[in-house]
């Protein structure tokens, strides 16, 4: 099948979702119960993730000549994700030698979350990483990124249409559903299915899926005429998201109904709404999403998904009587005073952290390579 190359380019859309979604599992770590359930913003952020990674390696294989640095790959990646990582965890073990006194245990949490480990140890409930406990979802990324490029690099030289990889990706989408669905009749405990890659790697590959199809001139183009079905699937998916967010029972009932149905939903829905995100034409929900405070969000959301929790938990370790929703002005003074702090010190990251290493990072985007010698 002829490929010719498919620019991404910037998106204030993508952005806006990125805002969206940091926006709903921020409120979902805030220790409200009846709105508990936003903690799927995080599989929009997989969604995301998988669609972004794909589109620029699969851009760059046809750029060149079918090859990908894979060098230059993680390089960037590792500039994308470390930087702000490392400020965080520095500044945890500062916290827990000089406050708390306990070097150890904060120096383990820490090395587990540098060495993206934190899903699996939680999974299997080998230590309570607390403040850092939320760094699961980074390691499920980063432990996607180590094997998702070599396989599609690999499918795209050795399997000329495009669109029998779709088919295959598409399936495995489908296995790990019906997988989730039956771990979870089974019984295994949802930290296990939650956290494990093997049972929450469909959210990225949903991005993925996405991603060649729009890397594949005819899928793309015959996207391109189904403009307002795509737009009724988005503002369908949109709704359900939004039923999502409120627990009408306890958490764990939540949880099990999520990973029987929920997350397969959820992917489903961010998927479409991704696709009319990214393709031609207008609409009230890309009008929303291309709203500049979400942009805004959505710019600096690795930042704000990074430190929210870390502070929101560090105050109500220190402060257990104040992050009570049971007394509303205390509980709105704290949880008021919690996102202040990360507000400003997610800027002085973004500032001095993240921006100097995303300025290095250009140096490394995807280019031609030089040529192989015959």
């Amino acid at each position: 099948m002829t490929t010719t190359s498919y620019s991404f380019g910037h998106s204030r859309e993508f952005d806006g979702l990125r805002g969206m979604s940091i926006i709903l599992v921020m409120l979902s770590h805030m220790g409200i119960p009846a709105i508990a359930g936003g903690f799927f913003g995080v599989d929009i952020f997989f969604v995301l993730s998988g669609f972004l990674i794909t589109t620029l390696l699969v851009t760059e294989f046809d750029s060149n000549g079918s090859r990908v640095s894979f060098k230059h790959f993680y390089i960037r990646r590792a500039l994308r994700l470390g930087p702000a990582l490392a400020f965080l965890l520095v500044t945890y073990l500062m916290l827990g030698t000089l406050i708390v006194n306990d070097t150890a245990g904060f120096g383990l949490r820490a090395l587990v979350a540098l060495c993206y480990l934190s899903n699996w140890v939680q999974a299997f409930e080998l230590l309570d990483m607390r403040a850092l406990s939320h760094t699961w979802s980074l390691s499920i990324e980063e432990q996607f990124y180590i094997v998702w490029p070599v396989i599609l690099v690999g499918l795209l030289r050795w399997v000329k249409d495009r669109r029998r990889i779709m088919l295959l990706v598409f399936a495995v989408v489908l296995g790990e559903m019906v997988a989730r669905a039956m771990a979870s009749m089974r019984g295994l405990p949802w930290v296990r299915i939650h956290l494990g890659l093997d049972f929450h790697a469909d959210p990225l590959l949903c991005g993925c899926l996405l991603g060649l199809m729009l890397a594949c001139p005819p899928v793309r183009e015959a996207l391109s005429r189904k403009a307002v079905p795509i737009a009724v699937a988005a503002m369908l998916g949109a709704l359900f998201l939004a039923t999502q967010v409120f627990i009408p029972d306890n958490l764990q009932a939540h949880i099990r109904r999520y990973h029987l149905w929920g997350l397969s939903g959820t992917e489903l829905a961010a998927t479409a709404i991704l696709m009319h995100a990214v393709l031609p034409g207008t609409s009230t929900l890309k009008r929303l999403l291309a709203w500049r405070p979400l942009v805004g969000l959505g710019q600096i959301s690795y930042g704000l998904y990074l430190w929210h929790h870390a502070i929101l938990f560090t105050l109500g370790a220190r402060l257990p009587g104040y992050v009570d929703p049971t007394q509303p002005l205390q509980f709105a003074a704290a949880i008021g005073a919690a996102m202040l702090l990360t507000i400003l010190v997610v800027m002085i990251s973004y500032r001095f952290v993240e921006q100097p290493a995303l300025r290095l990072k250009a140096r490394f985007a995807g280019r031609p390579l030089p040529a192989q010698s015959p």
